[in-house]
């Protein structure tokens, strides 16, 4: 065997034609070169050396232990198992968003019931919209029911809104019952549900405005939803919208002043409003202590507290745009100044009175209705509105001051020359100037004069009746013919709203009653009549 061994590693022994084998006996011996057989010695040589090596124990212990080992590296292709389970999806707990709640899992691979058929993509994107029959809708069900209750509508203090409500349309109404936490997006959007005071409305790119910080419950208005409300602020005087004239339907216009223009807007509310354009002058950048500002921001910080039946009611504010706007309630009777002048609607001295007795009223509530006074500073027949009744409404409200005590000095001098009391030029301002003011508006109810006229002698009407009636002695002289009679039941009322006046205009400030206590004499004066 050995010889046969080493023949087999000797490929030339290989290659060589065996001799011819003996049909019987014993094989031919094989002659072998001396070189053959030096080879077949030195093999064996080999051999005997590598028995007589003796390996350690351990590293054989350790080659029989690592034939029972699974080489965990290797890679196999896992087995699906089928199973029949129910409910053998994982899902996820709503409670603690991405926590995977287990449903008896026996592997770590998802196994697919075998009575479980997934539907069409397409029959899972039209599930919400109703277009799956019966049996796709109830096989939906079956594979994905953990899903489908989670984005059900069904309202669950333990499962997540569902997210395409919040997105919803204005036409569908959400509601705090409607899910956790889901807030009422509608009144949120509404002015009367703000409940932080404190407003911040960034400018839009070109508005020369600053951005402000306005504190007040007053809601905002985009100034691009007033231009398109007034026809872009259309100048043409507004007269109805039945007219003929295209012009004159189209216009909006309804009068300017010092502080700026007034339009009417349609479509931002239920009725009609105001809109009063501030006039910004050459302002091309306009800073946070500007006048105008300061104007603006009185208004809307301060009027959405005042309510009073005699009182313009203001209903929004807009400072995004090119300049700052103010909404008010639209009042179409026009002002008292442009009235008495007015041949077409005269007002008779009993709506004269009644127009005295409201103003008085709304100008005592400014300066009482708070422990703080509010001085108006520009009272006028061209600041008071009449409604479709002749009732008054006072209105412009753009240098009202605050005042801490019963005067303030200051350097600023603002309102009407005509009517301005004499302390007001020296930059004295209290309570008592809204009282002269008052005044001058009597002496216009009763002659219909215009509080400025540069053709008479006397420019301000205050000045041309003192030096009248010193002449004449009597304020029935100059009563405006058109008011009437003035007089019942034996009562002159023109005399009487005159020795009002008389009080109100007093040179010495302390010398003239409050606005209170004449609000209170033209009552009982006006109870009088009837």
């Amino acid at each position: 065997m050995s010889s046969l061994w080493s023949c087999g590693l000797c490929s030339k022994n290989i290659r060589r034609n065996p001799p011819q084998r003996p049909s019987t006996g014993p094989a031919a011996k094989v002659e072998l070169t001396p070189t053959e057989r030096k080879q077949i010695e030195e093999s064996e040589n080999i051999r005997d050396v590598l028995e007589d090596i003796i390996y350690p124990s351990s590293s054989i212990e350790r080659l029989n232990l690592n034939q029972n080992e699974i080489d965990t590296n290797a890679y196999q292709l896992p087995s699906i198992n089928i199973s029949n389970h129910e409910n053998q999806f994982p899902t996820l707990d709503p409670i603690n968003n991405n926590s995977i709640i287990s449903h008896h899992l026996d592997s770590d691979l998802i196994r697919f019931s075998s009575n479980r058929i997934f539907p069409d993509i397409s029959n899972l994107l039209n599930a919400e919209s109703g277009n799956v029959d019966n049996e796709q809708s109830d096989s939906i069900e079956q594979l994905i029911p953990q899903f489908s209750i989670s984005l059900s509508d069904t309202p669950s203090s333990t499962l997540q809104p569902r997210f395409s409500l919040l997105n919803d349309t204005p036409t569908r109404s959400i509601t705090p019952n409607s899910g956790p936490n889901i807030p009422d997006f509608n009144a949120l959007r509404s002015s009367t549900s703000i409940t932080s005071q404190n407003i911040s409305v960034p400018r839009t790119l070109g508005s020369p405005l600053p951005s402000l910080s306005l504190n007040t419950l007053l809601k905002h208005y985009p100034y691009v939803e007033l231009q398109v409300a007034t026809n872009y602020f259309n100048e043409t005087p507004y007269v109805n919208s039945e007219s003929n004239n295209v012009d004159l339907a189209n216009g909006r216009f309804l009068g300017s002043g010092a502080f700026g223009s007034v339009y009417l807007a349609f479509g931002i509310l239920d009725r009609p409003i105001a809109v009063k354009k501030i006039n910004l002058k050459d302002l091309n950048i306009v800073r946070a202590d500007d006048i105008v500002t300061k104007q603006f921001t009185n208004e809307v910080e301060i009027l959405y507290k005042y309510k009073h039946n005699n009182l313009l009611s203001l209903l929004g504010y807009s400072c995004d745009g090119l300049t700052y706007c103010l909404l008010y309630e639209y009042i179409s009777g026009g002002n008292l100044k442009d009235r008495l002048q007015d041949t077409s609607r005269i007002l008779n001295w009993q709506q004269r009175l009644d127009i005295a007795t409201g103003t008085a009223d709304a100008v005592a509530y400014l300066h009482t209705a708070y422990s703080t006074p509010l001085i108006h500073r520009d009272i006028k027949s061209a600041n008071i509105l009449l409604d479709t009744n002749n009732q008054p409404k006072l209105c412009d409200f753009g240098i009202i001051r605050l005042s801490s005590s019963s005067t303030t000095g200051t350097n600023q001098i603002l309102g009407t020359s005509a009517y301005m009391a004499p302390e007001a030029h020296r930059g004295d301002v209290s309570v008592k100037m809204d009282t002269y003011s008052f005044g001058v508006v009597l002496l216009e109810l009763l002659t219909g004069l215009p509080p400025i006229d540069y053709e008479r002698h006397g420019n301000d009407i205050v000045t041309y009746v003192q030096d009248n009636l010193e002449e004449e002695g009597d304020i029935i002289s100059l009563l405006d013919e058109k008011a009437g009679s003035w007089v019942n039941n034996n009562i002159n009322y023109s005399t009487e709203l005159y020795r009002i006046s008389i009080k109100c205009l007093q040179e010495k400030k302390n010398s003239r009653p409050t606005m209170l206590n004449i609000s209170n004499e033209l009552k009982t004066l006006s109870k009088s009549r009837i």
